[in-house]
């Protein structure tokens, strides 16, 4: 089963306001290392506490938190940004 990558409403929001490069690096790692993969889970790391069942993945000073659906073979992206700001969902 292979996944796919999905953007939520307010993320693509979220991404779409992201400098160019920063977005064309971020979707240029999503297509290589997410999107038509057996296991999404072995590039990213799980979050724990309250933020338990989500994912973290890290794109040089970026991250997408993302939920895993495994009944749908997709990866939700919810929030994209800078380190600083990504933790506050």
């Amino acid at each position: 089963m292979t996944y796919h990558v999905a953007f939520d409403k307010r993320a693509q929001k979220e991404f779409m306001k992201l400098d160019k490069p920063i977005r064309q690096q971020i979707l240029l790692w999503l297509n290589k290392n997410i999107e038509g993969c057996d296991n999404p889970r072995w590039t990213g790391k799980g979050l724990t506490a309250d933020k338990s069942g989500l994912w973290r993945y890290r794109i040089g000073k970026y991250r997408l938190i993302c939920i895993i659906h495994d009944d749908h073979a997709l990866v939700l992206v919810i929030k994209s940004g800078k380190r600083e700001t990504i933790y506050s969902i």
